[in-house]
């Protein structure tokens, strides 16, 4: 008996943690949405106020963000041209087949065919009229004259058939979790960047929020979603910046206690000192947000008014 029980156990503790793990996701889930609620309200901010035009990218930002913009772009295109390509052939062969088989006269040389009992060559029947006339001197086989409305429609419907194939293949092409890594490296990279300049102030006061909401940074450990992941990447990159910020600022003699944005030289942001300039953390990324949350205090009293 102790088998069965046994059994019984383990699949109750594999439903368990199943429906643990499926919560887990969920929540995680929602943070993300409410990240990306934050991020997309700067991102309109910075529309309404400045102008997309306005916002000038350094190369290195530019080229990486062209990169995650064209993953899967140019496989999905190609796959696309190749099924026009071949549905037009297809197409084409199809009803020239056809139209050819149309063209094709019943056959009436088999004896007792359809009533038909005359036999080539036979003594028992008078030969059949030769016509004054040569038979007509053939250029092969006579090509289909489509009417242009089938034209269009044909050519309207493999065009939005391959539309949507390219759709699909560049979707199953492009890799989410390398661009979602590469994303959340910005913040590293050298010179100016306007994307942690501008939007690492939002993801920092969202995760010390959840930070607050659930009494502990620890969950940021145990994180299931690559979506929150790169979030949770971000923000800590962010941090990274801003503590090699603060040292270059103390280098050239700058007051690091007054905001100001530094040109990362290059190769970026290094990562052998970040161990020993993590107890400067919480004062640096404090410095950062204080530059423009007002935003913040908008988006807690939306969600108060909500409530």
């Amino acid at each position: 008996m102790s088998a069965p029980q046994d059994n019984n156990s383990q699949r109750r503790e594999e439903a368990r943690m199943a429906k643990s793990q499926k919560e887990k996701l969920r929540q995680e889930g929602l943070i993300v949405e409410s990240v990306l609620t934050s991020l997309q309200k700067k991102l309109d901010t910075i529309r309404m106020t400045r102008g997309a035009s306005s916002v000038k990218l350094e190369a290195a930002e530019k080229e990486i963000l062209l990169k995650l913009n064209n993953s899967g772009l140019l496989p999905g295109a190609a796959t696309g041209i190749l099924s026009f390509v071949l549905l037009r052939r297809v197409r084409r062969i199809v009803l020239q087949r056809r139209f050819q088989a149309s063209l094709k006269p019943p056959s009436n040389n088999i004896p007792g065919a359809n009533g038909n009992t005359h036999v080539q060559n036979s003594p028992f029947q008078a030969p059949t009229a030769l016509s004054p006339f040569p038979p007509p001197i053939s250029n092969g086989p006579q090509q289909l004259q489509e009417p242009l409305v089938l034209k269009v429609l044909g050519l309207i419907l493999d065009g939005t058939v391959s539309f949507a194939v390219a759709v699909m293949a560049s979707v199953q092409f492009t890799d989410m979790k390398m661009i979602l890594q590469e994303f959340s490296r910005i913040p590293l990279l050298q010179g100016h960047s306007v994307v942690a300049e501008e939007f690492c102030p939002v993801v920092l006061e969202e995760l010390q929020r959840l930070d607050r909401d659930m009494n502990s940074s620890d969950w940021k450990k145990d994180v299931q979603s690559v979506y929150l992941k790169a979030i949770v990447d971000f923000g800590k990159h962010c941090e990274q910046r801003r503590v090699y910020e603060n040292r270059l600022q103390q280098e050239q003699g700058l007051d690091p206690e007054k905001p100001f944005h530094m040109s990362i030289p290059a190769p970026g942001v290094p990562h052998d000192d970040w161990e020993d300039n993590n107890s400067t953390l919480t004062g640096s990324s404090t410095e950062w947000m204080n530059e423009d949350t007002s935003w913040a205090d908008d988006l807690t009293r939306d969600q108060g008014d909500d409530k």
